[in-house]
């Protein structure tokens, strides 16, 4: 990663003066974020990284281009002359990628990292939460110049968020991104998803590893109390079958007997910051409250 230290800043680097006019989008928190901002027409380029863009009405879909690859070069978007660049992963601003955010900026194109995306490799990391998804369309929504609908979307979401209710014995979660044979990557303290386990009653196991996601040696994690649910990361068709039979497959993790433990699913750009954070937070809080009692090992809160 660049020790640019503009890679790990969040939110906005360049003039913030006129609204946003033709924007480019890297991974599916910030076009989810654009959508719900109403400011899909002035998409001029995309990635589908996570499905987001799969996920779009057939006439955006049609209308919105497909970047070339998941992280574009500047010499890729040239042909749009944005003014705008919205990343959900800070390596967009990699050497090999669209390079330093000031040098974008000098160009007139202004970029906008999510919160959780600067995270990734930084010297210091402060765990994002669900706060940090509503501020950032906050963020974009003046941007844009589109505050007013912001305030009103913020303002449902956090009725909504307000109201989900945990169970009051925490359930042990485990993350089953992607397994590898040496080891699996996994959601950390940092990351969006450990602030909505936790508001929806669920305790993360991995939550004292200081990252968003990375990659967790399987031996290290036979020696952890075994989980009480599985939460799998959905990346497509046959994604999450294969996953599990992987995870099912590992000796070191006989003890967990993973078999046995009931699975909660979500599509992959739910469980990174996006928009669909609130719905995924609602989703996980029934789907634990529906788990039976027995499933509960810790202590009830007093």
């Amino acid at each position: 990663m660049t020790g640019d230290p503009l890679t790990y800043r969040p939110g906005l680097v360049g003039d913030d003066r006129r609204p946003a006019r033709r924007v480019v989008t890297v991974d599916s928190g910030p076009l989810s974020l654009l959508d719900t901002l109403g400011t899909l027409d002035r998409v001029v380029a995309a990635n589908d990284t996570d499905g987001g863009w799969s996920q779009l009405p057939a006439d955006a879909r049609a209308r919105i281009p497909l970047l070339p690859r998941r992280f574009p070069t500047l010499a890729d978007l040239t042909a749009y002359a944005p003014d705008l660049v919205v990343a959900g992963d800070n390596e967009a601003f990699g050497d090999d990628a669209l390079g330093p955010r000031g040098a974008l900026a000098a160009h007139g194109i202004r970029t906008f990292l999510l919160t959780e995306a600067a995270l990734e490799d930084a010297p210091v990391v402060t765990p994002a939460t669900i706060q940090a998804t509503v501020d950032d369309l906050l963020a974009l929504g003046g941007i844009l110049g589109t505050g007013d609908r912001a305030a009103t979307v913020a303002t449902a979401w956090q009725k909504r968020i307000d109201a989900v209710a945990g169970r009051a014995r925490p359930l042990r979660v485990f993350v089953l991104d992607m397994p590898r044979d040496g080891d699996v990557l996994t959601a950390g303290g940092a990351a969006v998803l450990n602030d909505l386990l936790h508001r929806a009653g669920g305790t993360l196991i991995t939550a004292d590893r200081p990252f968003t996601y990375g990659w967790e040696p399987w031996s290290r994690l036979a020696v952890t109390a075994p989980p009480d649910v599985l939460l799998v990361s959905d990346y497509g068709p046959v994604d999450v079958v294969r996953k599990l039979e992987l995870l099912h497959a590992r000796p070191e993790l006989a003890a967990w007997r993973t078999t046995a433990l009931p699975t909660v699913v979500l599509p992959l750009r739910d469980t990174v910051e996006s928009a669909a954070n609130i719905d995924a937070l609602e989703h996980l809080a029934t789907a634990f409250t529906a788990l039976p009692e027995i499933l509960d090992r810790s202590e009830p809160t007093r």
